[in-house]
């Protein structure tokens, strides 16, 4: 009832957005048999067929379905991000990987007479220094 209201409101006021009444339109169901539906199916025929409201139902359908499916999986990893741990002095570069900080953006490695040492550039001028792979400053 609300996408027909919608669309009802876009064909009074403003009935040259023929995509965005197809739009509001496309978010009913074609198999609706409550109140209005007949109303609604004269309605929905103007601007579409029967297999093209259905398969533009369908598409509505699976988009939303998708859409959803994304900022679910998008929250939940923000969720898991933010439980991990800060780098630590001592940490190797595995951990650090699976910390908050995560992979780096660069490394500058060294190797010199005493060993090898790299440097993680991170976004924001942070900063991780590793010492034979063990993480032995963080500059913020």
């Amino acid at each position: 009832m609300l996408y027909y209201g919608l669309a009802l409101g876009q064909i009074k006021y403003n009935n040259s957005n023929l995509n965005e009444i197809r739009d509001l339109l496309s978010n009913i169901n074609p198999n609706y048999n409550g109140e209005r539906s007949k109303e609604i199916k004269n309605l929905v025929n103007k601007y579409f067929t029967d297999n093209e409201w259905k398969e533009e139902y369908h598409n509505t359908f699976v988009e939303k379905k998708n859409f959803k499916e994304s900022m679910e999986l998008v929250k939940k990893m923000k969720e898991e991000q933010a439980n991990k741990p800060l780098p630590t002095i001592g940490m190797t570069k595995e951990e650090v990987i699976e910390s908050k900080w995560g992979k780096p953006k660069k490394i500058n490695k060294t190797t010199n007479v005493y060993g090898v040492s790299e440097q993680w550039v991170y976004p924001n001028f942070k900063y991780l220094y590793f010492d034979d792979g063990i993480l032995a400053t963080i500059q913020e």
